[in-house]
């Protein structure tokens, strides 16, 4: 057993707790959080980006994660004692179920409230309803040198970017609190608040946003932040005080939360479980989907317009890295944590780039079989000039953020190899060429993906897309595309100006993972009796490496669609290149022909 669980059951032991779970999630249940919230990772040893681990007071312990993490928690949680479960798999117990099964009636559940979302808290209560739940961080009880939470300065992020005011915003904000019937509106998520008020900041890794949370009311705005996201002087102090938006402390919210009257809207996806929990009992709660996220997923024509740019930017940068990816892996020195400091400096090296959009995913060969794999200075892998090398990466620029995956060969590859690329890039292909009904949903164009696989009897146990935020969150809420939801927002329709990936997989243990992925816009198409037609812009322009091609697999329109976007990647970047360089470019896009 570790010895962070022995010394966690000692506390919930002193507590009276009998069954305890750890998030990894932190107050605003972001994606990916500082180090002060990383108790996932200190007491399981599991550094995925999403899971749960229930300990009970004698130490038993498990872990819950999804398909994606699957390899990585496995060898992450050898030998400590932990069970994994693999959710979603015939057989492995849901977490309120395993947990049900130790917990005796009268026995008390334990949580961080502050780091479960209202909606999930709720649930406990109901399948606990004969237990106490105590709500306490015991994980900062006895997590010996915990990590401060970082403090960083405010910025603007200029209009002329992002296209709309702050004032504009809240007005719109309050104009769906009305129509919901919502006196007032806690904005939890920390890009709901950075959108919200066009600042951003660098408080946690790889989203520029910053701790606070936001009540909106009829008239005025609370942000309960940090007085350390303000430096002496600071523009944006002046620029909160002409919003007429009031600055009070973080940990105040959860004290003013209680003073709330009259009706009040909140996303319990997005709200933790001790905020939520904070509201009088007389209150309307009026629970619904963030008008903020609501609005911040559709990018209005300044947005659209500056992630071209920014996609600009960022598909030089890469195109950079695979050519000098290209020339280099023969000789067998390159390694995967070298290539991400390369395609760092690729990428630092374009005007107004501030930082990755998430950890770099460098993996060669049977490291790429796990789709969230992520290499270190400690753990690197030597390339070898064989088999297929599987890069994932992205970029926050001022005028957006970007997210894109090639497949690469390093040499000699399997005919299973290149038959599994040929696949997956054939349902790339078709999807970024659909056509659809606006409102359609990503349940139905998952469709046109999945097609391909299930005729030869295969899958990707990942979603096939995702929604981006705008110089925010890499995976931004409601829209996406997947084949099963559980909830509603998994079928949230599509409108223009969506910003969603496209990145089907293929995914064989001990010997190769693959994925394609590009950005893509929601754009109007035309309109006739039957509705509004939908279509996608692709975002991202970097060459796929026509040496993975099994031909004999590729349609004739294929074939075509991937003549169609060399002929795009060179256009839009032959600018960037010169000399060896471009005349690699110029092969690279060069048309191929049918078999």
């Amino acid at each position: 057993m570790r010895r962070q669980i022995e010394e966690l059951t000692d506390s919930m032991k002193r507590h009276g707790v009998d069954v305890y779970m750890i998030t990894d999630s932190d107050e605003h249940l972001s994606e990916y959080t500082g180090a002060h919230f990383h108790a996932l990772e200190e007491f399981s040893g599991f550094k995925g980006g999403d899971g749960r681990l229930a300990v009970t007071s004698e130490g038993e312990a498990a872990l819950w994660t999804d398909g994606r993490y699957f390899e990585q928690a496995e060898k992450e949680l050898s030998g400590s004692g932990i069970e994994l479960m693999r959710m979603g798999v015939e057989g492995v117990p849901a977490w309120t179920e395993w947990i049900r099964e130790r917990l005796k009636s009268g026995g008390c559940f334990g949580v961080d409230g502050r780091c479960l979302s209202y909606r999930e808290g709720r649930l406990f209560e109901q399948a606990f309803s004969d237990c106490s739940i105590f709500s306490g961080d015991l994980c900062g009880e006895v997590w010996k040198n915990r990590p401060e939470q970082k403090y960083s300065e405010c910025w603007l992020l200029d209009e002329r970017y992002c296209g709309r005011s702050a004032a504009d915003k809240l007005d719109a904000l309050r104009r769906r609190m009305n129509a919901a019937g919502a006196e007032w509106c806690i904005s939890s998520a920390l890009d709901d608040v950075a959108w919200l008020l066009n600042l951003r900041a660098d408080d946690i890794p790889y989203t520029p946003v910053f701790m606070g949370f936001m009540i909106t009311g009829p008239y005025s705005s609370v942000l309960y932040t940090d007085e350390r996201h303000f430096s002496e002087g600071s523009v944006v102090r002046d620029y909160l005080e002409k919003l007429e938006i009031e600055v009070l402390p973080y940990e105040s919210v959860y004290e003013d939360v209680e003073a709330v009257t009259g009706s009040v809207l909140i996303d319990p996806a997005a709200c933790n479980y001790e905020l939520g929990s904070g509201i009088h009992p007389e209150v309307r709660i009026i629970e619904r989907m963030s008008p903020v996220a609501e609005m911040k997923c559709r990018k209005n024509e300044t947005e659209r317009k500056s992630l071209r740019a920014a996609q600009h930017k960022d598909s030089a940068a890469l195109t950079e890295f695979m050519y000098w990816f290209k020339k280099n892996v023969a000789s067998g020195t390159l390694t995967e944590w070298g290539c991400v400091e390369r395609l760092h400096e690729f990428r630092a090296a374009q005007a107004d780039f501030i930082e990755e959009s998430f950890s770099t995913i460098s993996a060669y060969g049977a490291n790429a079989a796990m789709a969230h794999y992520a290499p270190s200075p400690e753990r690197d892998v030597r390339i070898e000039p064989k088999g297929l090398y599987l890069v994932d990466s992205g970029g926050q620029y001022l005028q957006g953020t970007t997210d894109v995956t090639r497949t690469w060969s390093c040499g000699e590859i399997t005919d299973e190899e290149r038959r599994s690329f040929t696949l997956v890039l054939m349902a790339h292909l078709r999807l970024a060429d659909s056509k659809f009904l606006e409102g359609c949903s990503g349940l139905v164009l998952d469709g046109c993906v999945r097609d391909i696989f299930w005729r030869h009897g295969l899958n990707f146990n990942h979603g096939t897309g995702h929604g981006v935020g705008f110089c925010l969150s890499v995976h931004e809420a409601p829209v996406g595309i997947r084949y099963r939801a559980a909830t509603l927002e998994g079928a949230y329709p599509m409108y223009e100006g969506m910003y969603v990936s496209d990145e089907p997989g293929m995914y064989e243990p001990g010997k190769y993972g693959i994925r394609t992925e590009n950005l893509l816009l929601v754009r109007h198409d035309y309109t006739n009796e039957y509705g509004r037609f939908m279509s996608f812009e692709t975002m991202n322009f970097c060459p796929i490496d026509k040496s993975c091609l099994d031909l004999s697999l590729m349609e004739t329109r294929d074939v075509d669609l991937l003549n169609s976007y060399h002929e795009r990647v060179f256009a839009e970047l032959s600018g960037e290149f010169e000399g060896e360089a471009l005349e690699w470019l110029k092969e690279t896009c060069a048309p191929i022909r049918e078999h």
